[in-house]
């Protein structure tokens, strides 16, 4: 008899995605899309000793595509020194990714690496050697990143606690009017989980979480960001009634965007057949619609 050396798993998914663009009525060729992709997925479990170890690889589409609003080719007036306008010729990114995950005890280890072929990027540009500046979309031929990770999560009598401690580091190089720019400088990340069970109807809980600066795609991130969370959660007649107390920081972001749109509409509905349909599924185009 053979001994077991671990586990196997392999897959393949083909994905087909067409359509085609119109203008006037008249069809736009390089508008137009037909995307005919294979997505290989393996991966393999094993057992060293007391270390638990996994590998694995998977490509897929990324799940933001090219929203219609970044298809748009309207353009909208920022101020007198600047415009943004969509891409029409976006195209889909596609990333893939290699993994090597282990465990021993309550210590876990991850690395994570990507390849991102195509990524959609925010972009600026000149126009006709004006003061304008045009902010737009691209895609780049490639953003590679890598994530590695130690958590500890031990337990001390009422006292849960897990430290993870990790960094994201990238490899991109932008060409640029003034020369090439080489954005790769890590991003040290911290997250703290705390949970206290203190008897069966009352836990706390208290998380941090830090990044401090460095590289986001083509971003330079300078401040070092910080998140607080604290809870206190009490629960009575075997877990039907809960009262939570919790306090969070929270760091937002506003964008005002403004449309100058007219419209008229006029609605005439009548129902022939009042019975509910008994049709318990879900749109096929409900993650298309979601897109507009």
């Amino acid at each position: 008899m053979l001994p077991k050396i671990g586990m196997l798993r392999a897959g393949l998914r083909y994905e087909h995605v067409k359509f085609d663009y119109y203008e006037s009525d008249n069809l736009v060729e390089e508008q137009s899309r037909s995307y005919g992709n294979l997505y290989p997925s393996l991966s393999f479990a094993t057992r060293l000793g007391k270390v638990q170890a996994q590998i694995a690889y998977s490509a897929k589409t990324t799940r933001t595509r090219p929203t219609y609003r970044q298809l748009s080719n309207d353009v909208f007036y920022v101020n007198r020194y600047g415009m943004q306008r969509g891409n029409p010729l976006l195209d889909n990114s596609i990333i893939h990714n290699i993994s090597i995950q282990g465990m021993w005890k309550f210590l876990q280890f991850s690395v994570s690496y990507s390849d991102e072929r195509g990524r959609i990027m925010h972009w600026m540009e000149q126009i006709d050697n004006s003061n304008i500046t045009l902010v737009t979309y691209k895609n780049i031929h490639s953003l590679k990143w890598i994530v590695p990770y130690v958590t500890a999560s031990p337990t001390f009598g009422i006292w849960h606690p897990q430290l993870s401690v990790g960094m994201r580091k990238q490899w991109l190089t932008m060409q640029t009017t003034a020369g090439d720019i080489t954005l790769g400088k890590p991003m040290l990340i911290v997250q703290a989980s705390n949970t206290f069970a203190f008897n069966k109807t009352l836990t706390g809980e208290v998380d941090f979480r830090y990044q401090g600066p460095g590289h986001y795609q083509n971003i330079y991130l300078d401040y070092h960001q910080t998140v607080l969370n604290v809870s206190l959660v009490k629960t009575f007649f075997h877990d039907r009634l809960s009262i939570k107390l919790a306090g969070n920081q929270q760091v937002q972001l506003y964008q005002g965007n403004y449309y100058d749109r007219r419209r008229f509409v006029v609605t005439l509905r009548y129902k022939f057949n009042t019975a509910r349909s008994k049709y318990k599924g879900e749109g096929a185009g409900n993650a298309e619609k979601n897109r507009f």
